[in-house]
């Protein structure tokens, strides 16, 4: 059977047709509040100490998205144990899920939490934590992967960066010329200067780790190991506010496998 169109359109009233478009744009302005508007809104999830591996875990889905996070903390005081309460933005979250260890800005001041078990150096001890990003992210973000490197010290990694490239280098590096007792002299700087552990030897015998170190933590490594021969896996470097002379930089130092624009 035809239809005719014609008839079919006589039908309505012009006020039906009206009430028809606006049932066709809200369906179209409901649709993209779904699936088009995801990055403005407001997640928010809590863990309890029983359940910060998976802490972690929703941490790295944020920070691999480029998402600002912020993040409460309740649990003791460590200097007198009492209970305490504090609010900030997470600025480094160390990756290893069995001991997990969180620096916040607390209003331009920093402060390491972790479990009273495992993080004797923290400020606070973990009772409980939340993870919230209300959909904002770091401007000009980019990750860039370049490939393995040989070095004959730790300054080889950042000798070309400039006063203004702000980045972060995650990497693995083995070395025969490693000495335990540097490694325990490395691990107190750490926690005195930046209170955080962003280059570890993890009690691993001739290996250390990055883990999101900036320019000035790995410059003060160097200042404590000297001559150092060792060998990288693949290095991931963050640049925050990345321009073109920042990418060229990384280009002139190392071989670049992969660059990653996320904002």
């Amino acid at each position: 059977m035809k239809i005719d169109f014609k008839d079919f359109f006589k039908k309505f009233t012009l006020i039906d047709i009206i009430i028809i478009i606006c049932v066709m744009l809200a369906v179209v302005v409901a649709f993209t509040q779904i699936y088009g508007e995801d990055d403005n809104q407001v997640q928010s999830v809590s863990f309890d100490s029983s359940s910060l591996g998976k802490f972690v875990e929703k941490y790295l889905s944020f920070y691999n998205n480029g998402y600002i996070t912020k993040s409460k903390i309740i649990g003791y005081n460590s200097s007198n144990m009492e209970k305490i309460e504090v609010e900030g933005t997470v600025i480094w979250v160390d990756d290893n899920k069995a001991n997990v260890k969180v620096l916040l800005d607390v209003n331009g001041s920093s402060i390491l939490a972790g479990l009273a078990t495992d993080l004797k150096e923290a400020d606070i001890y973990i009772e409980q934590i939340s993870l919230e990003s209300d959909g904002y992210k770091y401007q000009n973000l980019t990750d860039v992967v370049v490939e393995p490197v040989e070095i004959n010290s730790l300054s080889d990694l950042v000798y070309n960066f400039s006063d203004n490239l702000n980045a972060t280098l995650t990497a693995t590096i083995s070395t025969d010329t490693y000495k335990s007792i540097l490694s325990q002299r490395l691990n107190n700087e750490m926690y005195l200067k930046f209170n955080k552990p962003s280059i570890t030897s993890k009690d691993t015998a001739n290996t250390l780790f990055f883990i999101k170190a900036d320019k000035n933590e790995i410059l003060m490594a160097n200042n404590i190991f000297g001559s150092l021969y060792g060998q990288t896996d693949s290095i991931k470097i963050r640049i925050y506010n990345c321009s073109d002379e920042d990418l060229n930089i990384i280009k002139e130092t190392f071989v670049v496998k992969n660059i990653r624009k996320i904002t």
